[in-house]
């Protein structure tokens, strides 16, 4: 699938986001609490409130009197429907949990003379003549940064897997189109709630997999479209100059020409996996300690300057394992492992540790590491500096989210330092 996706213009790109305004009238026809043709009778502003009062010219749904009142939303000034007293509209609804109407002013509610798709829709369902309906959408391949934003779809995804399922067994399957277009149609069902999921194919992921769906009656539509995500990994290990693997220590993947980076921290044995990294030339390094030490990173394989740092080529989905990662003995790391407990001396399983610096403007350095079912932690830090060591642990129930953290205990990493005691207070 990899670079036999076709790439788009922008324009068609954009055709690709969905709104209420895009929405289809078989769609927003089932969907929304109420449709009907209403001639504007009154605006009444109350501060930043607006209300319509309609004449009920035609109703097809949701609508028994022959007037009614609708609060007015315009999430966004600009374009939006504009309601002017004496004109007819084609409304769709919904409905408030007091009761009341509401008219989303940038959704698809129109002038009367712009609605002749909707009412034509309208009309053949109270004619029993609509279509049967159906579930469409497509596949795209977006791009993302390595901080996770993204910044531009680049193709599609043609030929892959699309199936609705219906209390977890498939009632119907298709794949999406081939020709670059990865757009797919499944005639619907019946009423009912059911279940779209995408075929993900490996080196990719999807934020949405799958996503639930219902359709109110069997002349309904929705769309239902995925994006896909180059899913690189990165692993490997690192070890000290004597071959020992280093536990709990922080790592920084960056592009090799710059830019903002993504940290991770090696586990008991000294391994990382990085995930979800798009293709690019990257450089891997043990971020700077404290701004008091002005030493500078370790970079992969293990040198002491960016210049010299191996860069590392990941392929689009591509998933690499790098030789050890070897620290040199004079930027030496060693384990400041301890425990933390809470206020009940009990051990703190999930709590946070953190290193940062004792200076006035020193952050927090490192990752956090996660205490195991016994409150214990190990976490690197560089041989010889000062550091400030602090846990921190989300507390359990209650109605707001609260934080129970540790005073900051100073310490200096070195070989053979006795074990680190934090102790969680309520804050």
């Amino acid at each position: 699938m990899r670079r036999q996706l076709f790439c788009y213009t922008l324009a068609i790109m954009m055709t690709l986001a969905t709104s209420a305004s895009a929405q289809p009238p078989c769609e927003m026809y089932w969907s929304a609490a109420a449709v009907f043709v209403g001639r504007v009778e009154a605006v009444k502003r109350e501060g930043t409130n607006r209300t319509l009062s309609f004449a009920v010219v035609e109703s097809f749904r949701g609508v028994s009197s022959s007037t009614l009142d609708a609060a007015l939303v315009m999430p966004r000034q600009e374009y939006c429907q504009s309601f002017g007293r004496g004109s007819e509209y084609l409304i769709y609804a919904e409905r408030r949990p007091d009761g009341m109407l509401q008219v989303n002013a940038c959704g698809r509610t129109r002038r009367i003379e712009d609605a002749g798709a909707d009412l034509e829709y309208a009309n053949a369902v109270r004619q029993g003549t609509a279509s049967p309906g159906y579930i469409t959408g497509g596949v795209i391949v977006g791009h993302r940064t390595l901080s996770g934003k993204a910044i531009a779809a680049i193709g599609s995804a043609p030929m892959l897997t699309v199936n609705l399922q219906k209390d977890g067994a498939v009632v119907a399957t298709t794949k999406t189109s081939g020709g670059g277009f990865g757009w797919y149609r499944i005639d619907s069902p019946g009423a009912g709630t059911y279940r779209v999921s995408f075929g993900v194919p490996d080196g990719f992921y999807a934020d949405e997999p799958s996503r639930e769906i219902t359709l109110r009656d069997g002349r309904a539509c929705t769309d239902v479209r995925t994006t896909f995500y180059a899913d690189g990994h990165l692993e490997g290990r690192v070890i000290d100059a004597n071959g020992r693997p280093l536990a709990g220590l922080t790592l920084e993947i960056a592009n090799a020409a710059g830019g903002a980076g993504r940290r991770t921290v090696t586990d008991g044995q000294g391994r990382y996996a990085l995930t979800r990294i798009p293709d690019g030339r990257y450089t891997l390094s043990v971020p700077a300690a404290p701004l008091s030490d002005t030493r500078s990173r370790v970079y992969f394989p293990g040198v002491d300057t960016v210049a010299a740092a191996g860069r590392i080529t990941l392929g689009e989905g591509e998933r690499k394992t790098l030789a050890d990662f070897s620290i040199p003995a004079h930027r030496s790391y060693v384990p400041l492992s301890g425990v933390v407990l809470d206020a009940a001396g009990a051990p703190a399983e999930g709590a946070r540790v953190f290193l940062k610096g004792v200076g006035d403007n020193d952050r927090i350095v490192s990752e956090p590491v996660i205490a195991d079912f016994m409150g214990r932690f190990v976490v690197a830090a560089r041989s010889g500096t000062e550091y400030g060591v602090f846990a921190e642990r989300a507390r359990a129930g209650g109605r707001t989210a609260a934080i129970d953290a540790t005073n900051t205990l100073r310490v200096t990493a070195a070989d053979g330092l006795a074990p680190i005691r934090l102790v969680l207070e309520r804050r």
